[in-house]
């Protein structure tokens, strides 16, 4: 009986299988262990984040485009600073024992769409014929400087300075602006403390 060998050794062979596979792990599904990110949490005496920024609400004018400032209820600074403090919370440790100090200073944080400029003035002149929608880029222009201080030396600095952009975002009615500056805070906040991540804090003591 060739073929009930065959189908009982599948049958072996599935059952001591698939224990294993019930077993499998994949990476990027589990958190590692408290123990382990407290232990690689730098520690700090204190942490000091500065806002610097300003609100722009003019516009720029750049060769053909128009740089059109974005209304919100909170400027791109506060909001920065917000998602940062509660990033920094879970990341670093404090001990009124220790002796460096982290200080973040947000020194640009401007958030406009870009607006070619021939409709910057049909705009202008309500010459609104043949406007169909188009995707907008929408822009925020970040820097964040870092630095550690050990009894007031600097002991290692770090800066963050990119122009993050959203290429399809829509800018015909309110509604549209906010949904695209929802989008464009998300991409840069996910862009923002990546990159923090891997070429600062991931690399302190």
């Amino acid at each position: 009986m060739p073929f009930l060998k065959i189908l009982s050794s599948w049958l072996v062979l599935g059952i001591v299988v698939s224990p294993a596979l019930a077993k499998t792990e994949f990476p990027g599904i589990l958190s590692a262990p408290a123990a382990v990110l407290k232990k690689s949490q730098p520690v700090f005496q204190e942490v000091q984040i500065q806002d610097e920024t300003s609100d722009r609400h003019s516009r720029m004018y750049l060769l053909d485009n128009v740089q059109v400032s974005i209304e919100k209820p909170a400027t791109a600074g506060q909001t920065v600073k917000e998602a940062l403090e509660r990033y920094l919370q879970k990341r670093v440790a404090l001990d009124p024992a220790g002796s460096r100090v982290l200080i973040g200073k947000l020194q640009k944080a401007e958030a406009y769409y870009i607006l070619p400029l021939d409709e910057k003035v049909a705009l202008d002149s309500f010459d609104m014929q043949d406007r169909s929608p188009e995707e907008r880029e929408f822009v925020l222009e970040l820097k964040v400087s870092f630095e550690v201080r050990d009894a007031g030396r600097v002991e290692r600095s770090y800066l963050f300075d990119r122009k993050i952009s959203l290429p399809d975002g829509r800018a015909e009615f309110p509604g549209q602006i906010r949904e695209s500056y929802q989008r464009l805070t998300e991409r840069c906040r996910k862009i923002f403390f990546e990159t923090v991540e891997l070429e600062f804090l991931g690399k302190l003591p």
